[in-house]
């Protein structure tokens, strides 16, 4: 999972909401294994209408077509990974897409990649780096006081996609699990309650349908 920056204050609360729902109800914990697998889960659930309408950006740089096969491809260090369908120098071996890479520790996500070990091919902690993905191409990266790598506007994201991968059960799951543990998910209500430090305390986020 993402790296929690000094001010992503929810991190800690959020793992431990996350870590009290019961996947398995929801075919949640089952583990992908391979990286194939993990990049054929994601690239259906961003192909959907109903993901196209909520992530119009994230949709549109990393959607493909729906018989699209992953490129298998290796890095300068000589890490294999697993990329979208669309070669910008095929010499090279370039592609432009979602990256899914293997890593030794957990998982982490940034703008265009999530990488993970064999543990963290659960579905439902591949869900939770794809929000990160959403989060930062919607919204822009998470490193701000008033936009955390888990703030409210991550985990708006994260109960929607919760919600679109395993069923508005799951989603509720989740969402009674957040506010048992004090997990911050709703955007503060007017613009004094934001974060005072924020620029454009009114700017507008992207994180559900409706908001």
């Amino acid at each position: 999972m993402v790296q929690p920056h000094e001010t992503d204050v929810q991190a800690k609360t959020l793992y431990a909401a996350e870590r009290k729902v019961d996947w398995a109800k929801y075919g949640g914990d089952e583990n992908l294994e391979e990286l194939e697998a993990v990049w054929v889960y994601v690239q259906k659930l961003i192909n959907r209408k109903s993901f196209a309408r909520r992530y119009k950006t994230t949709h549109a740089r990393f959607s493909v077509p729906e018989k699209a096969k992953p490129f298998k491809l290796v890095d300068y260090n000589g890490k294999g990974y697993i990329m979208g369908s669309r070669y910008r120098m095929p010499t090279r071996g370039d592609a432009e897409g979602l990256r899914i890479q293997a890593t030794s520790h957990g998982g982490y996500a940034t703008r265009d990649l999530i990488a993970l070990n064999k543990w963290a091919r659960q579905k439902y902690i591949v869900i939770h780096e794809l929000a990160h993905v959403v989060d930062s191409n919607e919204n822009g990266w998470g490193n701000k006081p008033w936009h955390q790598a888990h703030g409210w506007q991550f985990c708006l994201i994260y109960l929607e996609l919760t919600g679109l991968a395993f069923g508005d059960i799951a989603k509720k799951e989740l969402r009674d699990s957040f506010r048992n543990e004090g997990v911050r998910f709703l955007r503060p209500r007017g613009a004094r309650n934001q974060c005072p430090w924020d620029p454009n305390p009114n700017r507008k986020w992207v994180t559900h349908r409706g908001a």
